[in-house]
């Protein structure tokens, strides 16, 4: 069932599931110096002061 919403949210934000995190072109909205570093959509920290945040659509992210 987990599985399954983990699909679903990645569906929805169209998002693709992934092992490894990579980084996503929204600037961290706490510093505004690097890149955001996305593990899960629930999942997401910035490299450089390490707020961490939660994806709310493509383009959005939220601090957690």
């Amino acid at each position: 069932m987990e599985m399954l919403q983990k699909e679903m949210d990645s569906t929805q934000l169209h998002v693709p599931l992934q092992e490894e995190p990579t980084q996503i072109d929204i600037l961290c909205p706490n510093c505004m110096k690097k890149k955001l570093m996305f593990h899960t959509i629930t999942d997401i920290n910035c490299i450089d002061c390490g707020h961490e945040f939660v994806l709310v659509d493509a383009q959005t992210v939220r601090f957690k």
